[in-house]
């Protein structure tokens, strides 16, 4: 092992959220992951709850509807 590489103790097994593109979906990213023993998840294509943007023009719009 380099110098520059460490090692790390899991407790538990490590998580990737990646989003819906297709470089996150390739079977290599898949592969590897399986390889390292890294459990990967994927949002859904949309969701709403989940866009900072989303949630900041909801914000507004409530402020906006309360301020009429």
């Amino acid at each position: 092992m380099s110098t520059n590489q460490k090692t790390y103790s899991l407790t538990h097994q490590p998580r990737i959220i990646f989003d819906g593109a297709v470089h996150h979906r390739n079977n290599f990213v898949k592969n590897k992951a399986f390889i390292l023993n890294i459990d990967l998840h994927y949002l859904p294509y949309y969701s709403s709850n989940l866009s900072s943007i989303e949630q900041l023009l909801s914000v507004m719009n409530e402020q906006f509807r309360n301020s009429i």
